[in-house]
């Protein structure tokens, strides 16, 4: 024998007639079909004013089929008048007992778009089993699926022959070119201020055609613009005649500027070393210009001052009390104050690099290399490498400066790798 019980909490609350309300007496509740006041089945309870949070323990009889019912509860006080009828639904199911077991799936099947019929899908390989999981499903794409939108369908069947609802999953075709089409180089870069001239009537920025361009530089000409914030609009146009959308970068131009010129990439904490910048405009006597560095915009540390109405060079030094990690370094004016002031980025590091000598002197013995790889720079803008020493064995070197002088006593052997090359060191 199956018995079946719902537990539902009820409060409940009746007011008299008159100025204050009166106690419930009696509850009852019926299910589904009302038999008569009085003639529910009672739930005892102590008569009270409010009755609230009432656990309500009812018994379902077998005769109840399942589905959906309706229990009704209704209270009487001690006045004999009854309160309206409060009611809640239910699910009544029947669980066997013990309950049958899980049929194993025998039979996965998916399909396109369109249902050809139970079993007549694409029969994907299972072992049968219950439940299956981890399954990977390779769909294979007829060509005759036009491009588009579309949606893949999977139904199981079990041992017992019945068939799943369906679960489906929207996927997009698209044919891709095989082999693909080339990519159209880049042969004309433009750009313009504010106002679109046209294509191709804009401002040419002189470039090397390829299907890539990276790091291209170009002079922007800002004289003639008013104060203020202004767009540099910069587009490309390919072999094929067609032209990339448009890049834009605000810039704002002020009557006064100042620009960080030559910073070190990275350097210690507690050691001087030196932020060049371009003062551009006019600055008033007095004025203070004071290297800062940033995070963010918060001002991290105050690296150093001058006094000065023009360009220059601050010795700066970086705080103990700064911890390492990546800033960056402004340089900022007292007299005037403009409202922009780029930034260049420094990384703080626990050990400082090696200086950027303005001259270097190699001579022998203590300068000859032999063997390995070796690098040796002075600074690029203006640094010259002096050189008497002498490069033998197996020894790959490399010499890197604005100018180099290699004077009488000079050694490079035969078989050894020896460059000399523009460039050198910023700090």
């Amino acid at each position: 024998m199956k018995t079946s019980k719902i537990l539902l909490w009820v409060s409940i609350l009746t007011h008299g007639i008159g100025l204050y309300a009166q106690d419930i007496t009696n509850l009852e509740y019926y299910i589904d079909n009302d038999p008569g006041y009085g003639l529910g089945t009672e739930v005892v309870v102590s008569a009270a004013n409010t009755i609230s949070n009432l656990q309500v323990n009812v018994s379902l009889s077998n005769s109840l089929v399942d589905g959906f019912h309706r229990f009704h509860i209704r209270a009487k006080d001690e006045n004999n008048r009854w309160s309206l009828v409060a009611h809640h639904p239910f699910l009544k199911i029947t669980l066997d007992n013990p309950p049958n077991p899980i049929p194993n799936i025998q039979r996965l099947e998916y399909y396109i778009d369109n249902d050809p019929g139970y079993g007549l899908a694409t029969e994907i390989p299972i072992s049968a089993g219950s439940p299956i999981n981890g399954i990977s499903l390779n769909v294979n794409i007829e060509n005759s699926l036009g491009d588009g939108f579309h949606r893949i369908h999977v139904r199981a069947k079990d041992i017992n022959g019945r068939w799943s609802v369906v679960a489906h999953h929207p996927f997009m075709k698209m044919t891709i070119n095989n082999p693909p089409n080339p990519i159209p180089a880049v042969v004309k870069a433009e750009y313009y201020i504010d106002n679109d001239p046209g294509y191709g009537l804009a401002l040419n920025i002189p470039l090397t055609p390829g299907t890539s361009v990276s790091n291209l530089s170009a002079m922007v000409d800002l004289s003639g613009l008013s104060l203020g914030t202004h767009h540099i609009c910069i587009r490309s146009q390919d072999s094929n005649g067609k032209w990339s959308v448009v890049g834009i970068k605000s810039v704002n131009v002020e009557s006064n500027a100042i620009l960080v010129l030559n910073t070190p990439v990275s350097f210690c904490k507690n050691v001087a070393f030196i932020v060049s910048f371009g003062a551009y405009g006019t600055f008033n006597s007095g004025n203070i210009f004071t290297a800062q560095l940033m995070s963010g915009n918060t001002v991290v540390a105050t690296l150093g001052s001058l006094m000065s109405m023009t360009s220059g060079t601050i010795s700066a030094i970086i705080p103990n009390s700064v911890p390492l990690g990546n800033y960056e370094i402004r340089v900022i004016s007292a007299n005037p104050t403009p409202s922009n002031f780029p930034r260049v980025p420094i990384q703080v590091v626990n050990i400082c690099p090696s200086p950027c000598p303005s001259n270097l002197v190699l001579t022998s013995t203590s300068d000859d290399f032999s063997s390995g790889n070796t690098t040796k720079q002075a600074n690029a803008t203006n640094g010259m490498i002096t050189a008497t020493n002498k490069i033998t064995g197996s020894a790959n070197v490399s010499y890197q400066a604005k100018s180099t002088l290699l004077n009488p006593g000079f050694l490079a052997n035969s078989g050894v790798v020896f460059r000399v090359e523009v460039g050198g060191c910023t700090q």
